[in-house]
């Protein structure tokens, strides 16, 4: 019991420590080597947060889950210096230069700090 809370604390404490799971350049290491789709399932995830939180984008109809998947990898390949970044904020960095993004009418910065 004892080793179980201990190395449940050591994990709350590596997850405090960064806030959040992937960064850009985990998210373009799992693109690399994704046998399993979890490259796309993240990008959509991430997307699919955008519109559910209030984020509406432009010009989108007939966008395709590839088309979303490339637009981000593009984004994260183009912009090296924000790849240790959250994923999900470099996912809406790149939405949001694409198809010029708002959240509840509001013009979003497209790049994340």
């Amino acid at each position: 019991m004892r080793v179980a809370l201990i190395a449940i604390a050591l994990l709350i404490s590596t997850l405090g420590a960064r806030g959040y799971f992937d960064d850009g350049n985990d998210l373009l290491r799992i693109c690399a080597h994704d046998a399993l789709g979890m490259c796309m399932g993240q990008i959509t995830g991430h997307y699919d947060m955008m519109v559910a939180v209030g984020f509406v984008c432009a010009n989108t109809k007939g966008v395709n889950k590839q088309q979303v998947k490339d637009i981000v990898l593009k984004y994260l390949r183009d912009h090296p210096a924000k790849r240790h970044q959250p994923s999900a904020s470099l996912t809406i960095a790149a939405m949001t230069d694409a198809f010029n993004c708002r959240f509840n009418g509001q013009k979003v910065e497209s790049s994340p700090r």
